[in-house]
Parts: structure tokens; C-alpha cells; sequence
């Protein structure tokens, strides 16, 4: 019986629609009945009325009787109805049969940020030039220059040796080259656990220790681009060994590649060996 109730309870405005029309059809067929037999003289006029008028009132006690059942459900039963009843369940998802949305990249745990910048702090640390050895300040020795807005391509070289690889090398300088001035390491690091990356010289300039070159480790990937800069004229001249770092979020090396270099004296231009002779 609930059923029904339900039924006419969601359905009562187009059932409350077709009652209406059909007492207004049957008022209509009563007026035309009754006009019909005042003016009937025959029999079969007074039979026709007799049955307009019978489809008039059924239509008229249907009508009625429709609106009257729907006022008392709407009025008398829906409010002793459980609410479960009359409002549909809300839809929940089927993990088996839902296919779940790509997973969005989630930003990296706050712990291993801060692991990453106590990794390339603890570098840095490291990195303290010996001024008593090089007579000059760590800035002034390794403040990186503006980088240039562009740059012309440098052929990919990769160093016998020194684990240099594709994805971890120092293409310039040349190891065994002779550096006079400011220079340019360019190379590349890159891996697909890499963190940051650092770049370091070992020499008799730096007490024979390693100390890093660049200001904090560096958190972008390179590749075959300039890694970092360095003026190596105020250096005590004598072989120097160039490393190139890379660091997981661990703050764990997993690539490295070393080359050596020779830090030395600008040979005499043209020029001032003329002035020198005049």
C-alpha cells in the first residue's frame, strides 16, 4: 500500500493536471446533456442525452474523487510516512565499476625539502676558501657572474674517466686545459632521482681540500649549459681536479664526474711584448 502512496505522491501534479481537464469535460458534458433533453421530441434525442449525461457525471465523480484522494495523501498520509520513503537514496560510487581519475602530483613532503637544503647547507659549509692560502675572500673568488642572455652551442664532450656519463659530465674546460680567468664550467647533471647538484675544486689554492663553488647547491637539472663560474686568476698556479656532484633527496650522491685542469699565468699579448721591447 506504501507504494501507491509513493506513487501518487510523486506523480500528483500531472495526475492533479488530467482530473482537472477531466472535470471541466465533464461539466461541459452535462450543460450539453441537459440542453438536449429540454429540446429532445424524439426518442433516440432523449437516449443520446441520457448517455451524455451518464459520461458527464462519471467523468465529473472521477475528477472529484481524484482530487479528493489527493488532498487526503498529501495531507493526512505523506506526513505519517517514513522519510525514506518519499526522498530517493543519494547514489554512491562503485570503486569497482567507477574508473578512478589520473592521480594529480602531490608537492614534495616538507621533510625532504628542508633534507635537501640541510644537504646543500651542509656543501656550502664545506666550501670555506682558505683565505691564508689564496690571500683573497671566498666571494671575490667564486661570485658568479651575470650569465649571458645567450650563448653559442657547445659540442657535447664527455671526459674518459672520472665517472663522467652522459647524464653527469663536464664538457668545458677541456680537462688538462689551462685556465687563466674567469671560467665558465659548462657540462651536465641530470638523473631521474636528482635533488641538487654541486661543484667543487681541490687544489693547492684551496689547501688541497675540496670547496664548492657556487654559492648553495644548484635545484635545477642542466643540461650541456653553463653549471657554474669562477675567476681562477687570483689562484696559486698548479694542477687542480674539477667535481661535479649530484644529490638525491637523501642527500646521497648518485653521480659524480671529475676532471683535472691547470690553473696558470695569461701568456703576453702581441702588444705587450712590443711595449716591452720599446
Amino acid at each position: 500500500m506504501e507504494g501507491i502512496y509513493v506513487f501518487l505522491l510523486r506523480w500528483d501534479i500531472p495526475i492533479l493536471f488530467i482530473a482537472t481537464i477531466s472535470l471541466i469535460v465533464g461539466l461541459v458534458k452535462l450543460l450539453q446533456a441537459r440542453s438536449l433533453m429540454r429540446r429532445a421530441m424524439f426518442s433516440l434525442e432523449r437516449d443520446y442525452g441520457r448517455e451524455t449525461r451518464q459520461n458527464g457525471s462519471a467523468l465529473v465523480i472521477f475528477a472529484v474523487c481524484t482530487i479528493g484522494l489527493l488532498w487526503y495523501i498529501n495531507q493526512i498520509v505523506a506526513p505519517t510516512l517514513p522519510d525514506d520513503l518519499l526522498f530517493l537514496p543519494t547514489p554512491t560510487l562503485d570503486p569497482l565499476k567507477t574508473p578512478f581519475a589520473s592521480p594529480s602530483p602531490e608537492a614534495p613532503p616538507t621533510e625532504i625539502i628542508e633534507r635537501i637544503n640541510r644537504g646543500a647547507a651542509e656543501l656550502v659549509a664545506t666550501a670555506t676558501l682558505n683565505p691564508t692560502v689564496s690571500g683573497i675572500e671566498p666571494e671575490e673568488l667564486f661570485e658568479e657572474p651575470p650569465r649571458p642572455p645567450t650563448r653559442e652551442p657547445v659540442d657535447v664532450f664527455i671526459p674518459d674517466g672520472g665517472g663522467c656519463t652522459p647524464a653527469v659530465n663536464i664538457s668545458s674546460p677541456r680537462p688538462e686545459s689551462v685556465q687563466t680567468g674567469t671560467t665558465n664550467f659548462i657540462g651536465t647533471a641530470t638523473d631521474p632521482r636528482f635533488a641538487f647538484y654541486g661543484l667543487e675544486l681541490n687544489g693547492p689554492g684551496t689547501g688541497n681540500s675540496w670547496v664548492n663553488m657556487l654559492d648553495s647547491g644548484n635545484f635545477n637539472t642542466v643540461e650541456n649549459d653553463i653549471l657554474g663560474s669562477a675567476d681562477l686568476s687570483q689562484l696559486e698556479q698548479g694542477n687542480y681536479n674539477v667535481r661535479l656532484s649530484i644529490f638525491d633527496t637523501d642527500v646521497e650522491v648518485i653521480g659524480r664526474c671529475q676532471i683535472s685542469i691547470v690553473i696558470g699565468i695569461a701568456e703576453p699579448t702581441l702588444e705587450s711584448e712590443s711595449e716591452t721591447d720599446s
